[in-house]
């Protein structure tokens, strides 16, 4: 059997060291263009198709690739189907192609196995829920990012959840709204829950610290006017057709166990745009019945029928700035990014009620 054509072969044929060589096919642009021309011609004469990327991977101990986690105990299917977890990806794959790194999608489903399996070298993990799976990276002496929770001793980047919400739950107050409905997302495959209004602090089921931000801005907003959070309906749930499928349609149940609502709150656009599906087929019309915001400027918020008003953020420049942050590798840091109040047509003052409008007739 003819034994395989190495680099060492190459270099003793082009007579220059096997650095040049490995050089000419991992960096080129460090090897004159008339030498690199000479060499790649030698290595085509002895039949040389280039480094082998495992015995690469062990000389150097790197893969050139990161690993990155979606959002929640969810498999990587939500990659594609998430329209924030689609752009989030896509950061990540733009700054990946600019530095030549490779990608790898790890299950979050997958748990500690899916971490300690993984070939890459870092991880970027989407989501602040996956939270329990750092240790496990760490163990492995692998640099980590997290989106959506900070952290002393881990580098992390964050939005203006608290400042979005209470920017986008003020629009809705100017706007004479005093009854909502408050969806919050639901990252775990459960039934969704609702909680109502009590007058005190409740126990919510699965919501994460950038949702407990954005609780906390729509309560600052609500405070302004007088107003407790404790005393508005609030709303676990997702509104994926899973969910539907297996337990019922939250944001459909939030309508159906909050009537008096004039707008609801949703604190992402998923569950927003659930919620204007979920009207429609009630009957009510959105903004004239039911105004409706939400949280992230999905591509689809703009597109909805009506356009959804929503705080604005760049999933693609998160996820973009994610992987530039792991690449770099350095000192923990700990990155805030800004958003902006997008005022689209799901919004407008509430509908009066008959006795008020009857009201307003009499001379």
């Amino acid at each position: 059997m003819r034994r395989a054509v190495t680099l060492l072969d190459v270099a003793r044929a082009a007579n220059v060291s096997k650095t040049t060589v490995s050089n000419v096919f991992s960096w080129p642009e460090r090897v004159r263009p008339a030498l690199r021309a000479r060499i790649e011609a030698v290595a085509r004469e002895l039949h040389y198709a280039g480094p082998d990327p495992k015995g690469r991977m062990l000389s150097s101990g790197k893969v050139n690739a990161i690993g990155v986690v979606p959002i929640g105990n969810f498999g990587i299917t939500l990659f594609f189907t998430h329209e924030y977890g689609n752009a989030f990806l896509g950061g990540v794959a733009h700054t990946c192609e600019e530095r030549g790194v490779g990608l790898s999608l790890v299950s979050g489903r997958a748990n500690e196995w899916g971490i300690n399996d993984a070939l890459v070298d870092g991880f970027i993990f989407e989501s602040a829920e996956q939270i329990d799976l750092i240790e496990p990276a760490r163990r492995r002496r692998l640099p980590v990012v997290v989106s959506g929770v900070a952290g002393p001793d881990i580098t992390s980047i964050t939005i203006e959840n608290r400042r979005g919400a209470r920017e986008v739950t003020r629009h809705l107050l100017e706007l004479g709204h005093r009854r909502f409905v408050i969806a919050s997302v639901m990252w775990q495959f459960v039934p969704p829950v609702f909680h109502p209004p009590t007058g005190a602090p409740r126990q919510f089921v699965a919501v994460g610290p950038p949702i407990l931000e954005r609780m906390a801005g729509v309560a600052d907003a609500l405070a302004e006017f007088g107003l407790s959070f404790d005393d508005m309906p609030v709303m676990e749930g997702c509104g994926t057709p899973e969910e539907e499928a297996a337990f019922g349609n939250g944001p459909g149940m939030a309508l159906d166990l909050a009537p008096e609502a004039t707008a609801v709150i949703a604190l992402n656009d998923g569950v927003a745009l659930n919620i204007i599906e979920q009207a429609k087929k009630r009957g009510l019309s959105v903004p004239r019945d039911l105004s409706v915001v939400g949280f992230d400027d999905v591509a689809g918020a703009a597109r909805s029928e009506p356009p959804l008003t929503t705080v604005h953020h760049s999933a693609f420049e998160n996820g973009r700035l994610a992987a530039s942050l792991l690449l770099d590798g350095g000192p923990p840091r700990h990155v805030v990014m800004p958003v902006k109040l997008v005022v689209r047509a799901s919004t407008a003052p509430p509908r009066k009620q008959p006795q008020l409008e009857a009201a307003e007739r009499r001379p």
